[in-house]
């Protein structure tokens, strides 16, 4: 696809979830008393596996389709 945001989406997710993912750590790091929910512990933590091995995976099989 020539969209650029179709080319972009899955960085732009992938850098989302790990600057909210940083930026609970920084909370967490500054306020000892911070602390989130268990249930958005576990959603983050499953969204974050999912972005990141769908995002490496999927770029694996577009380099070894590609490749002659």
């Amino acid at each position: 696809s020539d969209v650029k945001l179709a080319k972009l989406i899955r960085p732009i997710v992938l850098i989302t979830m790990l600057v909210f993912y940083m930026s609970l750590t920084v909370a967490d790091g500054i306020s000892p008393s911070f602390m989130p929910p268990e249930n958005y512990i576990n959603l983050l933590e499953i969204l974050m596996l999912t972005v990141f091995g769908a995002y490496f995976a999927g770029r694996t099989v577009e380099k070894v389709r590609t490749k002659p």
